[in-house]
């Protein structure tokens, strides 16, 4: 014989108060990592990790550039070790398939999410920023778990596809000899090769000096400057 519970009005309103906090409280957890993307366009994108035992780290950085996108990948193994970096020009659609991405996953939703509560020492930290038209996105883990990791994986396959048709840009040159920045170098004729040492994402700063007192401005290429001072 089945048993009928009977509620009174206040056990109705109790379980109506409880259901309203319940829901409150989940929207106050979805729109603390909520940003308000819309109508807004993606200017730049950027994966980068480290933190790791060795020091070494990793970056790509995927940014609009006049009527094409830059892909900049910069990369070091260990502490101290000067990175190699890679520059390809790919075309502008890739920032329309890398917000589709954002989109189709709502990671609006994910910013400064806190994805575990596990944590390695001396582990990798990987973070992803995007930046909108007026507003970013940040968030930043060691470990994703596996049905995040899905998602994530799709913008490295969107990146590896336009680098495969892309134009790959004139790189640096590796060198383990180090030039004597003191000595003089006396060269009446023939060509300088110079070694950069340092290099930022698309900018190169250097010194050449003639013996002259004129300054010749170095003409951009494909984002890279410097100047060449007599």
């Amino acid at each position: 014989m089945k048993k009928r519970i009977r509620l009174n009005k206040w056990m109705i309103l109790l379980l109506i108060a409880v259901t309203i906090f319940a829901i409150i409280a989940v929207c106050k957890t979805l729109l603390a990592n909520y940003v308000n993307i819309r109508g807004q366009h993606l200017n730049t994108y950027c994966y980068s990790s480290g933190g790791g035992m060795n020091g070494g780290y990793h970056s790509e950085t995927v940014k609009r550039y006049s009527d094409h996108a830059l892909i900049s990948i910069e990369s070091a193994e260990w502490h101290f070790q000067d990175p190699t970096v890679s520059e390809y020009l790919v075309d502008l659609a890739v920032m329309d398939e890398l917000e589709s991405v954002v989109r189709k996953y709502r990671m609006n939703f994910w910013n400064g999410k806190k994805f575990t509560n596990d944590f390695v020492y001396d582990g990798e930290s990987e973070g992803y920023h995007f930046n909108f038209d007026q507003e970013d996105i940040f968030f930043s883990s060691q470990i994703y778990p596996l049905r995040y990791r899905k998602k994530l994986n799709e913008l490295d396959r969107v990146i590896d596809k336009y680098i495969e048709t892309g134009e790959k840009l004139p790189g640096l040159v590796n060198t383990n000899s180090k030039i004597n920045e003191e000595e003089n170098y006396f060269l009446p004729e023939g060509e300088l090769v110079v070694y950069v040492y340092s290099y930022v994402k698309n900018s190169i700063r250097l010194r050449i000096l003639n013996g002259t007192d004129e300054e010749i401005e170095i003409p951009e290429n494909y984002g890279s400057s410097g100047v060449m001072v007599g």
